[in-house]
């Protein structure tokens, strides 16, 4: 298993004055100005593994099992096979599952330091929900947060849908991000229609209300006519109007 570096990160009085300094570091830590507002915590990758924990039940789309089934799961494993082998030899690349050139687009956060991973994050998930999503660490903690604050839900009844901010995760990924590795660079490319691709591995959450217009926007453009996607495109569609 490759597994980033890790790093880790009094006296008392009598009761007045211990739940006096108790409250004055509570109202610290409230403050606009205190120790939160200028430290804040680090938004670090979490792995695939922690997403699973609340994004694979079959009320919210069952997200994980999309992933799971995609060939993002095994995109690390590719790179061991007797066919990556071979292509990285004809590219003078030694070892597939080792080669910065190949690890780039096959594994999550490759490249970033040990600190911008989460303690149990596995590179070998191959490319997961970070690729496209970005660090989830500021996400789960944001959920976690605010199911501690809600009202806890019956037995029986499925959790009604929750909106999340913009701010806390990149909940439409660009089709930008997807050409950042399916592209002319990559050896085994073949030109490809985007609305097609991201269909297989769309994982949408079936609570969300979506209007007519939001739907069709996710269909396949429909045209009679090849029209692959070209990676070197700024616009984020293909211009062909989707289908109804």
């Amino acid at each position: 298993m490759i597994k980033p570096a890790q790093t880790r990160r009094a006296h008392t009085g009598g009761v007045m004055a211990l739940g006096t300094a108790a409250l004055a570091a509570l109202a610290l830590s409230l403050s606009p100005t205190g120790p939160a507002a200028s430290s804040p915590k680090p938004n670090r990758y979490i792995g695939v593994g922690k997403c699973m924990n609340c994004h694979s039940s079959t009320d919210g789309g069952d997200q994980y099992a999309v992933w799971k089934k995609s060939k993002h799961a095994s995109a690390f494993a590719l790179l061991g096979t007797d066919e990556a082998k071979q292509v990285g030899e004809k590219l003078g690349v030694g070892d597939p599952q080792k080669s910065d050139e190949c690890l780039q687009c096959h594994v999550t956060g490759h490249g970033k330091p040990a600190e911008a991973f989460k303690r149990g994050f596995d590179l070998t998930q191959g490319v997961q929900c970070e690729n496209c999503h970005g660090p989830g660490e500021q996400h789960m903690r944001a959920r976690f947060r605010a199911t501690a604050m809600a009202d806890p839900v019956p037995e029986g009844q499925v959790p009604p849908y929750v909106e999340i901010p913009d701010d806390e995760i990149v909940k439409a990924p660009a089709r930008q991000v997807c050409f950042g590795c399916h592209n002319s660079k990559s050896p085994s490319f073949k030109p490809f229609c985007y609305y097609e691709r991201v269909a297989k591995i769309r994982h949408l959450d079936p609570r969300k209300p979506r209007t007519k217009e939001e739907r069709a926007a996710m269909l396949v453009c429909g045209c009679d006519t090849p029209c692959p996607c070209v990676d070197e495109s700024s616009a984020d569609s293909c211009g062909v109007p989707p289908k109804e």
